[in-house]
């Protein structure tokens, strides 16, 4: 199981300073989730507080998947109704809210397209 984590600024000037990124261990998790977090501003997700939701959003997803052995180009169907049961079911100090989990689906749906 890897390590992976979010890095809230990057060596940027400007807004994309604040675009986040997603390690794993000590090297970018993928090419193409980066480019994905680059161009958030440009399809309107600016605010800070945004892009760092996107970030945490889709690492606990990443995170789930990589518990399965997967990467996220590799999910399925059934690995998100795996993620929903988790968490959104399970033992309630665990479970997130409705609120979070939309957000969280919006986020990673949106990754996917």
């Amino acid at each position: 199981m890897s390590t992976i984590i979010v890095c809230e600024r990057r060596a940027a000037k400007g807004l994309d300073a604040h675009v986040p990124l997603i390690l794993c261990g000590d090297a970018l998790y993928d090419r193409d989730l980066d480019r994905f977090f680059l161009d958030l501003p440009l399809s309107g997700v600016r605010s800070r507080h945004s892009l760092r939701a996107y970030a945490y959003d889709v690492a606990v997803w990443l995170r789930f998947l990589d518990a399965c052995g997967k990467t996220v180009w590799e999910a399925t169907r059934d690995d998100v109704s795996a993620y929903h049961r988790e968490r959104r079911l399970d033992e309630a100090d665990h479970r997130i809210m409705a609120a979070s989990w939309n957000r969280a689906v919006a986020s990673c749906r949106r990754l996917q397209t």
